[in-house]
C-alpha cells in the first residue's frame, strides 16, 4: 500500500503502516516511520529508535519523498524535526546510525 494518498486540492493523509510484525528485511522504511514536513510539504520520513536506558534517539534512516533534493533548506527542515522529536522524547543525544539519508527514486 501506498504510505500517502494525496486528495483534490494538493491535501494528502499520510498512512501509517504498522511494520513491527513483519520481518526487518521485508520492511520498506522500518517499524514506526513518522512524516518529515517542511511546510505544508511531506518532504520524508525519518526511522527512529529511543534507547531509553542511555537517553539516544537513534536515528536508522532518512528516507526523502520521490522529487525532493536535499538542499540547505530541506536538511534544516529534517534535522528540526529530528530535534523536535528528541526534545518531545526526552533524548540526551541524537545519533544517526547511517549517516547517509536515503532519497527515493521510486
Amino acid at each position: 500500500p501506498t504510505p500517502t494518498r494525496h486528495r483534490p486540492g494538493g491535501r494528502f493523509v499520510f498512512l501509517y503502516a504498522n511494520q513491527r510484525h513483519p520481518r526487518a528485511a521485508e520492511r520498506r522504511y522500518g517499524s514506526y516511520v513518522p512524516p518529515i514536513h517542511h511546510g505544508a510539504r511531506l518532504i520524508g520520513r525519518v526511522d527512529p529508535k529511543m534507547d531509553r536506558q542511555t537517553g539516544r534517539l537513534l536515528i536508522n534512516a532518512v528516507h526523502l519523498e520521490p522529487g525532493v533534493a536535499l538542499d540547505r533548506e530541506n536538511r534544516a527542515a529534517v534535522e528540526k524535526a529530528i530535534d523536535d522529536l528528541a526534545s518531545f522524547l526526552g533524548a540526551a543525544t541524537v545519533e544517526h546510525t547511517n549517516p547517509t539519508w536515503a532519497s527515493e527514486s521510486r
